[in-house]
């Protein structure tokens, strides 16, 4: 039935979500350490591949669920 379906719907979006706060903790790391003058350009750069992964993952999610919306 389309039971599984709906509870696989329901992790995705959970999984989604999770990785929209690590985006969201990570812009909000990033700037604080700006402000108190604690970024350095090695750092900077870990933030960036860090949120450059999260968003690769991100988009590999909404490729997967607009591939599995066939019933």
């Amino acid at each position: 039935g389309s039971g599984l379906v709906g509870s696989e719907m329901c992790i995705r979006d959970r999984q989604m979500n999770e990785i929209l706060k690590l985006g969201g903790l990570q812009k909000h790391l990033y700037t604080e350490m700006q402000k108190q003058g604690m970024m350095t350009p090695e750092l900077s750069k870990q933030f960036a591949e860090t949120l450059a992964q999260l968003q690769k993952t991100l988009m590999k999610f909404r490729a997967d669920s607009l591939n599995n919306t066939e019933d």
